[in-house]
């Protein structure tokens, strides 16, 4: 979706009950899996996906050139995989999400709030920024799980073809 700019959910205002039944239950309670591919104009994705998409367990992001921040996902129990957002610069509070995957993102200068996370993949042209934040995201591994932050080397045909992306 080329000209896809702005993503927001619109909740239906019912009378008694039934609305509150709604808005508990969440807009995306049974979505597990969310690729957005080639959506070059996209500037920032929900705050409900963070909020209600409780069973999401993967996500990925494609050519979503306009994207700045990846942020509040709190029930992201996966993995989060970026590739060609060039104007992403920040990935913040996925207290969940275990693996990263991180390529041709030359903004990105700020990682940080993933708690539970195991694995890190970073093309070779992440090796640069990427240093800006690494060495926080292995002291918070250290920290909370005493053990280390296990950092690859993300080969982007081969990767990209196990993940099914």
């Amino acid at each position: 979706m080329p000209n896809w700019e702005e993503w927001s959910f619109v909740e239906e205002e019912e009378e008694g009950d039934a609305s509150a039944a709604t808005k508990q239950q969440g807009l995306l309670p049974c979505l597990e899996e969310l690729h957005l591919v080639d959506c070059p104009k996209l500037r920032v994705l929900p705050h409900q996906l963070g909020q209600q998409a409780t069973s999401l367990k993967e996500l990925v992001i494609i050519g979503a050139s306009c994207l700045k921040t990846v942020e509040d996902l709190r029930f992201l129990s996966g993995s989060l995989s970026v590739y060609r957002c060039e104007d992403l610069e920040i990935v913040s509070n996925l207290p969940q999400v275990r693996e990263l995957y991180v390529s041709r993102c030359p903004n990105l200068s700020r990682v940080e709030e993933l708690g539970s996370l195991e694995q890190l993949w970073l093309d070779k042209d992440m090796q640069e920024i990427s240093s800006l934040w690494v060495p926080q995201l292995q002291e918070q591994r250290h920290q909370l799980h005493g053990d280390e932050l296990e950092v690859n080397e993300w080969l982007r045909s081969s990767n990209w073809m196990a993940r099914g992306v």
